[in-house]
């Protein structure tokens, strides 16, 4: 029989994961959005129903993560397992500790992939898990499963997680959101890093800016980023300056 797991939010990404999770187990959604039209396989539920599910995954805004703990912890099936996908983590694992019954097994993770990227396969996509208060024995079958769908999985603590895309994800997006308003005409031929860049630029614009202001709100070690950014560009433009002036003397 196949075992239940239950999705808690079903936007772009809570879509996703249940697309691939009805392969292996019994889904249901709850979404505060009733209209939602649910893909064949998967089911809606209420809160009261979480008691029937072994696994719930927390598919929503980090901003929302606390209200959705304290609302969702007294219908918590005994040694369920709860885990979220959110793109931080120290900030959401110490909800969880907060929030949720102690005999709830507890996983923070990481899709390093989004519904565009992973709509057809997951084949070599990553994922970063972060074990917070989780059996051996349940780990492991959680990262088989994953391997099983074709993820590279890497095991690393909240804080190394944070700081890592800190430097890497919320990087990419603050320089991908600060270009979006340059373009170049279509017309003109393109070299191959403009391309890339461009890539950049459109796949940073096509999260939501609530990930975006969530990502920097959240992660203590994004707040240095922007300003330090800022001022490798403000050095940048004082050579250029300073060197055109010596070319004009």
């Amino acid at each position: 029989m196949k075992k239940e797991i239950a999705i808690i939010g079903y936007g772009r990404f809570g879509k996703l994961v249940a697309h691939y999770l009805k392969i292996y187990f019994k889904v249901s959604v709850y979404d505060s959005d009733l209209k939602l039209n649910l893909e064949p396989r998967i089911k809606r539920c209420t809160i009261d129903d979480l008691r029937f599910n072994d696994v719930v995954v927390l598919a929503i805004p980090i901003n929302k993560l606390p209200t959705a703990l304290e609302t969702i912890s007294p219908y918590l099936k005994p040694n369920a397992i709860v885990f979220d996908v959110c793109s931080v983590k120290e900030q959401p694992i110490k909800w969880m500790i907060k929030y949720l019954p102690k005999r709830t097994s507890i996983i923070g993770t990481h899709p390093l992939f989004g519904p565009d990227s992973a709509r057809y396969n997951l084949k070599g996509k990553n994922i970063i898990i972060c074990p917070e208060r989780i059996s051996k024995s349940k780990l492991h079958k959680i990262s088989n499963l994953l391997s099983s769908f074709g993820l590279s999985v890497t095991m690393m603590s909240p804080k190394k997680h944070d700081k890592l895309m800190a430097s890497t994800l919320f990087l990419t997006q603050f320089i991908g959101r600060g270009l979006k308003n340059h373009r170049l005409d279509k017309q003109f031929p393109q070299t191959e890093n403009f391309k890339k860049l461009e890539q950049v630029i459109r796949s940073s614009n096509s999260d939501s800016i609530e990930l975006f202001f969530d990502m920097y709100r959240y992660n203590r070690y994004a707040k240095r980023i922007p300003s330090k950014i800022i001022s490798y560009f403000m050095r940048l433009k004082q050579a250029i300056d300073e060197n055109d002036k010596k070319g004009r003397n």
